[in-house]
């Protein structure tokens, strides 16, 4: 059996996020904080958690832990670079087996 992983454009459909949120994701999901996510975007700690909040209505989600243990189970591999995040990937996707 394989299990087909989200790209980020995937997210963005799935869960009907914006650009933004998805970028966001992708950050947290990096390990960074909402702090270093926004300083990374360009915009302010404020509009990061309002973009959190709105991730977490629109995922079912209620805390941040709870938001990125779902992104890691539809992506687990994040970006490890401190770089901007790929989430113009659009279309792609990886997968794994899951026979071990």
């Amino acid at each position: 059996d394989t299990i087909r992983f989200a790209a980020p454009d995937d997210l963005r459909l799935r869960f009907k996020l914006t650009a933004r949120e998805v970028e966001l994701c992708m950050h947290l999901l990096a390990g960074r904080n909402v702090a270093q996510a926004a300083d990374l975007m360009g915009i302010s700690v404020t509009t990061a958690r309002q973009h959190v909040k709105a991730v977490f209505a629109k995922t079912g989600t209620h805390r941040q832990a709870e938001l990125v243990a779902l992104l890691g189970r539809l992506m687990p591999v994040a970006p490890t670079q401190q770089s901007d995040p790929p989430v113009n990937d659009v279309g792609s996707s990886m997968q794994i087996s899951t026979k071990w």
